[in-house]
């Protein structure tokens, strides 16, 4: 009697173990959806996630034309622009099992006045070298503009977001999480 109430007891509780493993590992059931509260409130403790950088070039030919007052060079540049996104501002959509990342896109773009290259520089001879500084300004604001327009190519953009996925979904996956979507862009509805 003892003997099969000790069994009896024994497979009960290991019953019990058994369905609780079972609603553990549920896709729906209410401890995964804490474990993906927990794992969306660090993701979007990382807030600022850099994923990509890229080296970018640009130069310009600035010819101001005059007969004595004439001045002509060519201005290069190097930039760096960094992609990433904020992750703050991540949501999760426990209904499709989505996780909601904001679009990436250039966090910084840095051009070092050190990479900034003035070559073949004629001023006029009638121009005041004020005049011939603002000149000089004027096509940096240019190249700059030049460089963030590089920056904002679809192909850097579409590399830097297929870097994000990669990352954020190999993070997932190491922590037992591979059934989430990642999508980017337009909020969920």
């Amino acid at each position: 009697m003892k003997a099969s109430l000790k069994w009896l007891s024994l497979a009960f509780a290991a019953s019990v173990a058994l369905l609780w493993l079972i609603w553990l590992a549920w896709p729906g059931a209410p401890g995964r959806s804490v474990q993906r509260d927990i794992l969306l409130t660090r993701l979007q403790q990382l807030q600022r996630l850099e994923v990509l950088q890229a080296q970018l070039l640009a130069h310009q030919q600035v010819r101001d034309p005059g007969l004595l007052s004439g001045s002509e060079f060519l201005i290069v540049a190097k930039g760096r622009a960094i992609y990433g996104v904020d992750l703050s501002q991540a949501r999760f959509d426990s209904a499709s099992g989505q996780l909601q990342l904001p679009p990436v896109g250039v966090l910084e773009l840095v051009v070092n006045p050190a990479d900034v290259e003035y070559i073949g520089l004629k001023k006029g001879l009638l121009l005041r070298q004020q005049s011939f500084e603002q000149l000089k300004r004027e096509a940096l604001i240019e190249l700059h503009q030049a460089l963030r327009q590089q920056a904002r190519s679809p192909e850097l953009l579409a590399e830097a977001e297929a870097s994000l996925h990669g990352y954020v979904s190999g993070w997932l996956k190491s922590l037992g999480h591979e059934e989430i979507e990642i999508v980017f862009g337009s909020p969920l509805q």
